[in-house]
């Protein structure tokens, strides 16, 4: 499906901080470059203690027992950099004007292209010999203001029912450790 412009999913994670394990339930929105909400909660409370974070190009705000505060500069930064990639996820975006795409070094039997995006921090895709995409690397700004962060993406051979291939798991290591685990269980792709 192309112009693709709201993708929402459902699903479980596993924060790692450091040692610990946080697992939570997310119910999430983007619509691709432009904002994101993101409701998230600890497993064992539910969805009624949900914390809720909006990102739009104006800001960011968290919204927790019914109250809105601001959300940091480097968090909203940050944040908007981490939903950036959804958006390289349909690929379909990577061929609008303004983008530029060229070959990669690949490994492991992975074919790679440098990937530039306006709207993005620059990515290295990373395809299957079936024309899956199986990885992606790019470079974050830190949420703190330290060094900007190293990170890659695993992306799952299962993928979700629906109109685009969307894994139906990722990982996320930044700095070569494990960060965000994700399973959905339920996702949606509409055009606007």
């Amino acid at each position: 499906m192309s112009r693709v412009r709201v993708l929402r999913w459902q699903g479980d994670a596993t924060v790692f901080d450091g040692e610990r394990r946080i697992e939570i339930g997310v119910d999430t929105q983007v619509v691709p470059f432009r904002w994101a909400r993101s409701r998230s909660w600890l497993r064992d409370q539910g969805p009624s203690q949900a914390r809720t974070m909006l990102i739009t190009p104006e800001g960011g705000w968290i919204g927790r027992a019914g109250r809105n505060d601001a959300a940091p500069g480097g968090l909203v930064t940050h944040e908007r950099a981490q939903f950036a990639v959804y958006g390289l996820m349909l690929l379909e975006p990577l061929l609008h004007p303004g983008v530029t795409i060229s070959p990669a070094p690949g490994r492991n039997g992975l074919t790679a292209f440098a990937v530039r995006h306006p709207d993005a921090p620059p990515a290295t895709l990373y395809f299957d010999g079936d024309g899956r995409l199986a990885e992606l690397e790019d470079v974050v700004p830190d949420p703190g203001g330290g060094a900007p962060i190293a990170q890659r993406f695993l992306f799952s051979r299962e993928v979700m029912p629906g109109p685009v291939r969307w894994p139906r798991r990722l990982e996320i290591f930044q700095k070569d450790r494990p960060y965000f685990e994700l399973t959905l269980n339920r996702f949606e792709a509409a055009a606007a």
